[in-house]
C-alpha cells in the first residue's frame, strides 16, 4: 500500500496501472516461488531453513528501500487525527469506492482464497490430477497472475491514451474472469487448464481498482483508500478460505476426497456475491 502510494506522488495518474500492475507482478512471483522452487529447495533444507532464508531476504529489501529510495516532500502540512478520519470518512461514504471495492473483494478475494488453498483439492478430486500434475498446474495459474497483472496494466494505460477509460478494461476483465469461474462451479473438466489459466488472467483486470480510486479521490487521501480497498479485500479473502471448507465439509469424504457436488456448493456462494457486485459495476456512470 505505501508502494501504491509513493507512486502517486512520484508518476503521472496516466502511469499508475501500469506501475500497479508491475508491483503486484512482483508480488506474483511469491506466488510462483511458493511451488516448485519451494519444492526444489527443500531437498537442501527444511521449512526452518527456507523460512530463515525468506527473512533475510526481506530484512535486506527493506533496508535498501530505507537508505537507497528518497523520500518526496509534497509540501502539504501534516494532518490532525481529526483529519485523517475525517478524510477516512470521505472514503467510506463514497459510492464508487464501495461498488469497485466490493468487486474487486469478490473476484480477487476468491481467488487469492481458492488459489492459496482449494484450487489443489479441486483438481484432485472433481478433475482427477495426480500429485506432480496438481503442482504444475499450480505453477502455470501463479505465472497466468503474473503476466496477467503486467499485461493488464500495461493495457488499461496504452487503452486510456486513445480514449478508453480504465472502467471499461476492469469490466472487461472481470467479466470474462467471472464466466471462467462460472465453468470451474460447474464442474467442467474438459479443458481445465486453459479454463483455469484464462481464469487466473483475467481476474488480474480488478488490480485497475487501485488506479481508478487513486484518481477519483484528492492525492492526500490516496494511501487511505488503498488501504482501505485492501483490508475489504483480505478480509473477504480471509473469511472465503473458512467459509469455503465449511461448506466443502457437509459432504462426506471417501478416502480424503470430496465430490464434484461439495466444491460446486461452496464455490456457488462466492460466484453470486460476484455477479452481485459485478452488476452494480455495470450500472456505474463514467465519471
Amino acid at each position: 500500500m505505501a508502494s501504491i502510494k509513493a507512486f502517486v506522488q512520484w508518476f503521472p495518474p496516466s502511469r499508475l496501472a501500469t506501475l500497479n500492475g508491475w508491483l503486484l507482478a512482483a508480488g506474483g512471483l511469491g506466488a510462483i516461488s511458493a511451488s516448485a522452487p519451494v519444492e526444489a529447495a527443500l531437498t537442501l533444507t527444511d521449512w526452518r531453513g527456507l523460512f530463515l532464508a525468506i527473512g533475510a531476504l526481506t530484512i535486506g529489501v527493506a533496508a535498501m528501500i530505507f537508505f537507497l529510495v528518497p523520500d518526496k516532500n509534497d509540501g502539504g502540512q501534516k494532518e490532525s487525527m481529526a483529519e485523517l478520519l475525517a478524510g477516512l470518512r470521505l472514503v467510506f461514504a463514497s459510492a464508487l469506492f464501495w461498488r469497485v471495492s466490493l468487486l474487486f473483494a469478490f473476484v480477487q478475494g476468491t481467488f487469492l482464497s481458492v488459489q492459496g488453498l482449494w484450487a489443489a483439492p479441486w483438481l484432485r478430486d472433481v478433475a482427477g490430477y495426480p500429485r506432480d500434475e496438481v503442482g504444475h498446474m499450480l505453477l502455470w495459474l501463479a505465472l497466468s497472475m503474473t503476466v496477467g497483472f503486467i499485461v493488464i496494466g500495461n493495457l488499461s494505460d496504452w487503452l486510456a491514451r486513445r480514449g478508453v477509460d480504465a472502467m471499461v478494461v476492469l469490466k472487461t476483465g472481470i467479466g470474462v474472469s467471472i464466466a471462467m469461474f462460472a465453468l470451474i462451479v460447474a464442474g467442467v473438466t474438459t479443458v481445465t487448464a486453459w479454463v483455469w489459466m484464462i481464469y487466473a488472467f483475467c481476474g488480474t483486470g480488478s488490480v485497475l481498482v487501485y488506479s481508478i480510486l487513486s484518481k477519483a479521490f484528492p492525492q492526500k487521501l490516496t494511501g487511505r483508500v488503498s488501504t482501505a480497498t485492501n483490508l475489504i479485500l483480505f478480509a473477504f479473502a480471509f473469511a472465503a478460505q473458512w467459509g469455503l471448507g465449511a461448506v466443502i465439509g457437509q459432504w462426506p469424504a471417501a478416502e480424503g476426497r470430496y465430490p464434484s457436488a461439495a466444491y460446486s456448493a461452496a464455490f456457488a456462494i462466492p460466484l453470486i456475491l460476484q455477479c452481485a457486485a459485478f452488476a452494480l459495476v455495470l450500472l456505474e456512470k463514467k465519471r
